[in-house]
């Protein structure tokens, strides 16, 4: 028997199931495949003592790079925050942009919303767990904010250089000229 909405009410032992009439078909909709998850933005407090953001770039080829987008809010009611990224330190491939890019000191005024990308270009296989930092300035007063960066390059195995020994059929002098 071919079971249809018509013939459904007269026999008991046939279900029928509909998806819901808004439902969207595909991939990720859970039917018919696998349910798929989207991730929600870190969103960076710009607040003095305030928990940092942690991104995670699992797994990029070298030569290749990955970028992560990130959320601001400065939640201070009266003063404007002004970050700029601390170039100074080795950051192993990855940089920060704030805004557009368009200044080196990107400002958010009392309670706005603003965003900022991290991209990594590895150059060598590596694994990294590392700090970036952004100078805060909130008033007269100055503190820094932290974006933790995880990911994998390549293979994730640091290629070790040969140690050179010395030749223990050499025998070495040390001379001394006063």
């Amino acid at each position: 028997m071919i079971a249809d909405k018509e013939n459904a009410g007269v026999n008991p032992n046939v279900m029928l199931f509909s998806p819901p009439k808004n439902a969207k078909l595909g991939p990720s909709s859970g039917l018919g495949g696998v349910k798929g998850s989207k991730k929600k933005m870190e969103t960076l407090q710009c607040e003095r003592f305030c928990k940092g953001i942690i991104l995670e770039f699992g797994q990029v080829n070298v030569d290749s790079h990955n970028t992560i987008k990130f959320a601001m809010y400065n939640p201070d009611q009266s003063k404007t925050a002004v970050m700029e990224f601390d170039t100074t330190r080795n950051t192993k491939g990855f940089n920060v942009v704030l805004g557009d890019g368009s200044v080196d000191q990107y400002k958010l005024s009392p309670g706005q919303k603003g965003s900022g990308v991290v991209t990594w270009n590895p150059v060598s296989n590596m694994t990294v767990a590392t700090k970036l930092h952004l100078t805060l300035n909130l008033g007269d007063k100055e503190s820094r904010l932290e974006i933790t960066v995880k990911g994998v390059a390549g293979s994730g195995k640091v290629r070790k250089m040969a140690k050179r020994s010395c030749d223990p059929t050499r025998h070495y002098v040390h001379i001394h000229i006063d």
